[in-house]
């Protein structure tokens, strides 16, 4: 048994979808268990991006340095927009770099690669671009796409696993009366919730992704962050 039901709530609004009831026979006592998810979208009020820099050189030693020196001045371009304490470097060593020949054993001289990875995290969401563009002039090599992330998410999951309760104990309740007996007690609940995404993603948690077709009509708005409940709750069926 599956339904949908839409609740409009005075604070923030919520879907319930996916409920589902069944009828589990394979133990002595009869039981319901019934499966019941809440889902709120919530506007984003951060978001992150990782920034590469690169350094190469002739040896080891001179690619860190450089890298090192690209590191601090793209950090210095990006304080503006979140200050220090937003920065985070994380260092990916030195390594060859690729021979862009193509052709291993090749007699060209080897040469080296530092890498630096920063995670940005600026206080507002109309910063993506001007933060890329900065990023890019003081000399990082690339800026991924943004990942958007809502601080409440956590405390509207905790609010949305209570409604979904409530929500399966009405489906149970329907069904035990359906099948001419009466709910008893409940014996189990689980819980489960993904990571908080939105429309259209992928799964990955608010990340976007511009590899597919991008048709750009104008200013758009940063996509709601999804966050879902999930509850599955075992009752015993009393004929």
């Amino acid at each position: 048994m599956r339904n949908s039901v839409v609740a409009v709530l005075a604070i923030l609004p919520a879907l319930a979808h996916g409920q589902g009831a069944r009828m589990d026979a394979g133990d002595p006592e009869p039981r319901i268990v019934v499966t019941a998810t809440r889902t709120t979208r919530l506007a984003p009020d951060r978001f992150t991006l990782y920034v590469t820099v690169e350094g190469s050189g002739e040896t080891p030693a001179e690619a860190a340095q450089r890298g090192a020196q690209k590191l601090q001045a793209v950090i210095a371009a990006l304080q503006p927009f979140s200050g220090r304490d937003a920065i985070v470097a994380i260092p990916y060593g030195v390594s060859p770099a690729p021979n862009l020949n193509g052709f291993p054993g090749s007699s060209s001289q080897t040469s080296f690669v530092a890498r630096h990875v920063l995670r940005v995290q600026p206080g507002r969401v109309d910063q993506i671009t001007p933060l890329a563009v900065a990023a890019i002039a003081a000399g990082a090599s690339s800026a991924s796409p943004p990942t958007f992330e809502a601080t409440g998410a956590d405390s509207v999951r905790r609010v949305r696993y209570g409604e979904a309760l409530t929500q399966a104990r009405r489906d149970a309740e329907a069904l035990a009366v359906a099948l001419g007996g009466r709910l008893g007690a409940m014996i189990e609940v689980s819980s489960s919730s993904g990571p908080p995404a939105f429309p259209g993603s992928d799964g990955y948690a608010g990340f976007v992704s511009f590899v597919g077709g991008y048709d750009f009509r104008g200013p758009v708005q940063p996509p709601d962050v999804v966050v879902s409940a999930t509850v599955t709750v075992r009752y015993r069926f009393i004929p």
